[in-house]
């Protein structure tokens, strides 16, 4: 039998002033549904969040407030840090794999820049699979949110994320990686560029305050 916690994930939405920490249902009418593909859903333009809170991008450790329930425009989202989402059966995501090559890059959204890693299939262009392909969030593994005028890490974020971004609110795409892809991704850092890198992001002291907060 599914629990309430089973048919739940937990995601934090970013908009350019805030950030919404909640939970999503992601059991639609006893069918389950992933994140990304609510978030992608065309007949929906918001998402419902059950017991969110509300909280500043660059002060995710101090909530302005926790309420019972809200909704959230998925135009003004620029990004959906996955922080729990329950897995798929293994015969469902045995079904569905497809062997794919993973890719590097870094995309400087309107408030914050995002580094991670796209999984591509063979002879796709990253940039091009980032700025022109329909749908409207893009999913990057191996994630992390850096603060605006923050240097990048080098190599993966020491907290890494799943993290979706919304294709409207990227400016560009960057990768070091040439775009006749290799098997194995290269480092996220700029080609050139040396020195000792801190990123910003959520963060875990800050993903369990707000996961605390809102359940309280």
């Amino acid at each position: 039998m599914t629990t309430a916690v089973e048919s739940v994930a937990r995601i934090a939405c970013f908009t350019e002033h805030s950030c919404l920490v909640g939970d999503i249902a992601v059991e639609i009418q006893g069918m389950p549904r992933r994140v990304l593909d609510l978030l992608n859903e065309a007949r929906t333009s918001s998402l419902s969040l059950i017991e969110p809170t509300l909280a500043r991008p660059e002060c995710l450790d101090l909530p302005l407030g926790t309420f019972a329930s809200g909704r959230v425009r998925k135009a003004d989202i620029v990004c959906v840090v996955v922080i729990d989402e329950p897995e798929r059966p293994a015969g469902r995501r045995l079904a569905s794999y497809v062997p794919k090559t993973p890719v590097n890059v870094v995309l400087p959204m309107r408030s914050l820049t995002l580094v991670g890693t796209v999984h591509l299939n063979v002879r796709t262009d990253p940039l091009d699979f980032i700025l022109t392909w329909p749908e409207p969030f893009v999913p990057l593994t191996g994630a992390g949110l850096i603060a605006d005028g923050m240097p990048l890490p080098e190599g993966t974020p020491p907290e890494p994320m799943t993290i979706f971004a919304n294709r409207n609110h990227i400016v560009g795409a960057l990768t070091s990686e040439p775009l006749s892809v290799s098997g194995q991704p290269s480092g996220l850092a700029p080609l050139g560029l040396d020195g000792g890198r801190q990123p910003l992001g959520i963060g875990r002291a800050a993903r369990g305050s707000l996961s605390l907060a809102a359940r309280s």
